[in-house]
């Protein structure tokens, strides 16, 4: 695979690594091992992907065991991510059935409905059921009933970029940008903050305009940096569902105009995420205090994005080329 070259992208904040990464890692290992949820091939990668560095950069001051919930839990949505990019079967039609019978017995477990002693065959519904209930032990019901739209929301995208890939047919730029966090399940993470980093905030101030627009910036943000990260592997793929390859068709310029323009919308959403960080609302001394500490997260969160990125997966292949011309290139 040849490493792809991009534009040095803005992220003007520092990251941190929580300090129970190590033993995250080796527990996050024996986990995987307990559940058999890889082959002899699988393990290997899924060591040079390291998740659980990535785990521990977005959320970095929290305590070992929600920590390693929420490893335990992105760990199963990359493999996921990965299954769902992979054949299931030959047939297009079987594909897709086999992919929504397999996000309807997903979406049975965490909404908590199956049949008493129901045994699952496939690994990853068992240790779906395991991590579920370590997150009802942490979390409120009204929280996970939110957390499970969410994740309705995740495979509503996967199901739409599955069959967009099947019948070759690229979304608008436009389209792409405000699903776009919930296929790269950047909405997850975020949503997990709340009772991973236990940063409870109330309804009043989620729901604000402000608040929601920051949010979205921050997904944005690590979404269109990972559309570029992730090029090099999705060029060799033939997946042209990224925003450089939609770009590109839709403006009907060179791959290496798209990158740029795709690089000036990654830094525009960090730049809205700035401008927005200092127009939240006051709402009173201690809600605020909170809401401050819950941006913080999210600055570490793309940081960390970053990072992880860079230096601590395999998962991605690229080079940054600070010699890369910013060019203008008209809408």
């Amino acid at each position: 695979m040849k490493n792809l070259m991009i534009p040095r992208l803005y992220c003007p904040f520092d990251s941190e690594i929580n300090p129970h990464v190590e033993a995250l890692k080796k527990s996050s290992d024996q986990w995987v091992i307990n559940f058999e949820l890889f082959s002899k091939e699988g393990i290997v990668k899924y060591h040079s992907d390291n998740y659980s560095y990535f785990t521990a950069r977005f959320y970095p001051r929290t305590d070992y065991h929600r920590l390693s919930v929420a490893n335990d839990l992105i760990t199963l949505l990359f493999m996921v991510d990965d299954l769902i990019d992979s054949p299931f079967i030959q047939s297009r039609l079987e594909k897709e059935t086999a992919l929504r019978k397999f996000i309807e017995r997903f979406l049975v477990i965490i909404k908590q409905k199956e049949e008493p002693g129901f045994i699952d065959e496939n690994p990853i519904f068992s240790a779906l059921k395991d991590v579920w209930t370590r997150l009802t032990a942490i979390a409120d019901a009204a929280w996970l009933a939110s957390f499970v739209k969410e994740i309705e929301r995740v495979f509503a995208a996967a199901v739409l970029e599955y069959q967009n890939s099947e019948s070759k047919k690229l979304p608008t730029t436009e389209t792409y940008l405000e699903k776009r966090r919930y296929m790269g399940a950047a909405n997850i993470t975020l949503s997990l903050i709340q009772p991973i980093e236990k940063v409870y905030l109330p309804d009043f101030v989620t729901l604000n305009d402000k608040v929601q627009e920051l949010e979205k910036a921050a997904c944005n943000a690590i979404c269109i940096s990972n559309d570029l990260f992730s090029l090099s592997k999705e060029q060799m793929l033939g997946d042209e569902h990224n925003l450089p390859s939609i770009i590109k068709n839709e403006k009907n310029i060179t791959l290496e105009e798209a990158i740029l323009l795709t690089a000036e919308i990654h830094d525009a959403e960090v730049k809205k995420f700035i401008a927005l960080s200092d127009e939240l609302p006051f709402f009173d001394e201690e809600i605020n205090s909170k809401l401050k500490y819950y941006v913080n997260i999210l600055e570490l969160q793309m940081a960390g994005n970053f990072v992880w990125s860079e230096f601590e997966t395999e998962r991605y292949l690229f080079v940054y080329s600070d010699d890369y011309k910013r060019i203008k290139i008209e809408n």
